[in-house]
């Protein structure tokens, strides 16, 4: 049920139920041997996620110098895909590429601008390139705004 949505934004305080949501999605995912789905996990608070590092379906799994690893990883992950859709026209026949951010807002404070601009056009371009994007934040201002405006799907947890 949760593979359903296509991009989301969690949004609670403390102890709501944000990395619980993340995990369970995680699960779902992970469980369906049949699914050639591949995972980029940023975990920035470093817990409770871990325990999905060493799953086959995750590619990339990010708990440190996250500022470096934006420059050193994620961005040639995406330009990757998107040279393929320049190449092949889409990316319908490569496996779903899901990006879990918990704590969206700590995950790259020194380069905020930078990360911003990079999930903000991974959102915007998520069809295309077939990727889904799930942010988990305990303040919606957090979100670049063109990120809020363009999510399929919000979950508010109290």
């Amino acid at each position: 049920m949760l593979r359903n949505f296509k991009s989301v934004v969690v949004i609670g305080g403390t102890g709501t139920g944000k990395t619980f949501f993340i995990e369970n999605y995680l699960k779902e995912i992970i469980a369906d041997v049949n699914d050639l789905s591949q995972l980029v996990i940023v975990n920035p608070s470093r817990l409770f996620l871990h325990k999905f590092k060493n799953s086959p379906k995750t590619i990339l799994y990010l708990k440190e110098n996250l500022n470096s690893k934006l420059d050193e990883e994620l961005i040639p992950l995406i330009e990757q895909r998107k040279a393929n859709l320049d190449n092949k026209k889409d990316n319908s026949d490569r496996p779903t590429l899901y990006f879990f951010i918990d704590e969206y807002a700590l995950a790259f404070e020194n380069k905020q601008k930078k990360a911003d601009k990079f999930f903000t056009d991974l959102v915007y371009n998520r069809k295309e390139l077939n990727v889904v994007v799930v942010l988990s934040t305990q303040m919606k201002q957090s979100i670049p705004l063109v990120i809020r405006k363009t999510v399929d799907t919000y979950i508010v947890l109290q």
